[in-house]
């Protein structure tokens, strides 16, 4: 069959009358959905398009119904469209609502299968939250650390300001907002910052890892940040002395021969012994870093290579003891008082370190 050409028209699709601007859309009387249809469409618009070809991408009008065209005016159902499009286009069943009988497409699959609520019988909902407020407050979070979060995590947020907003809502508007940000999530892409250092010795990080310590057991180690060696990882019975840590330190500086151009660890009291013997030993120095500028206070978390090790030293060996001492504390034998940790650093202690 040839072609049917059809004369421009709009077909307007009430549900119910607006009764307030403020009102958010999928809820009842809620919207009105415009859909201008021009241009020419063939008896197969519906289908799949064929393989040679792919049908060009919808192109968005204004409408009476939406003066400024914006993703709030989008969500509200003020969507206006010119062909080769149907009403079965993925964006329509985006944008159309859940409820099966207010959509004016018929009823989604998983409402098919069952049967409708009695008319007049809704679930009462509270004042949703103005769109406009909603795109303001996307915008907001995405300007900042926000975009490598999901719709969940940005539903919860809104929740927290205090918008009465769906999950559903959220989620298209962070598709119309951040398009790019929603595909690398889908992809399983994370936007991962890069670390550079100028070579060995030129950073080491210091911390110290308690997860045993409940047990009597405390870590602490250092790594050099370019090559990820080993400089000391140490099990004992405390991490928490600075006398402890500052002879952990300067009996690696006198093993190597010499001292990191900078040492980052965090700004603790345990620390407070090998920052003094940092800034004295790099205190004739005439580079950049030298003197006070040799350490760096900073959280723990954000200390890059040590906390990639701890995660790596849980997973090829400390979880086992992990589990173990869970296992004593599980069965009673294990109480957490001096005679059990005592008897826990005797037993444990040296098989962990050689470990």
């Amino acid at each position: 069959m040839g072609e049917t050409h059809l004369a421009p028209k709009t077909v307007f699709l009430p549900i119910l009358p607006l009764q307030s601007p403020s009102v958010l859309p999928f809820q009842p009387s809620s919207y009105e959905l415009s859909v201008t249809m021009a241009s020419t469409l063939t008896p197969s618009a519906c289908s799949e398009p064929s393989s040679s070809s792919a049908p060009p991408p919808p192109q968005f009008l204004l409408s009476p119904l939406c003066p400024t065209p914006s993703p709030a005016r989008l969500l509200r159902g003020c969507l206006c469209y010119t062909p080769p499009l149907c009403l079965c286009h993925p964006v329509l069943h985006n944008l159309r609502p859940r409820s099966p009988f207010l959509s004016p497409l018929g009823p989604t699959p998983s409402h098919a299968a069952g049967p409708l609520p009695p008319p007049g019988l809704t679930r009462p909902t509270q004042n949703q939250t103005d769109l406009e407020e909603l795109v303001s407050f996307v915008e907001e979070v995405l300007s900042g650390s926000g975009r490598l979060h999901g719709y969940r995590w940005l539903h919860h947020r809104a929740i927290q300001r205090g918008y009465v907003v769906s999950q559903e809502t959220v989620r298209i508007l962070l598709g119309l907002l951040d398009p790019n940000g929603v595909e690398m999530r889908r992809r399983r892409r994370l936007r991962r910052r890069q670390y550079t250092v100028r070579g060995p010795n030129a950073l080491w990080h210091l911390d110290s890892y308690d997860k045993l310590k409940p047990y009597g057991i405390a870590i602490n180690g250092c790594i050099d940040g370019f090559s990820r060696h080993i400089m000391w990882m140490e099990a004992y019975v405390t991490n928490s002395d600075p006398k402890v840590i500052a002879d952990y330190y300067i009996n690696t500086v006198t093993r190597v021969g010499g001292c990191p151009q900078r040492l980052r660890a965090d700004p603790g009291t345990e620390n407070a012994h090998v920052r003094d013997m940092q800034r004295f030993l790099r205190r004739n120095h005439t580079d950049l870093y030298a003197g006070d500028q040799s350490f760096i206070h900073g959280c723990s978390t954000a200390n890059q290579r040590i906390e990639s090790w701890w995660g790596i030293l849980r997973r090829q060996c400390l979880q086992h003891w992990m589990d173990i001492f869970h296992t004593l504390k599980e069965n009673g034998d294990f109480t957490g008082d001096f005679v059990d940790k005592n008897l826990a650093q005797f037993c444990f202690l040296n098989i962990i370190q050689v470990g």
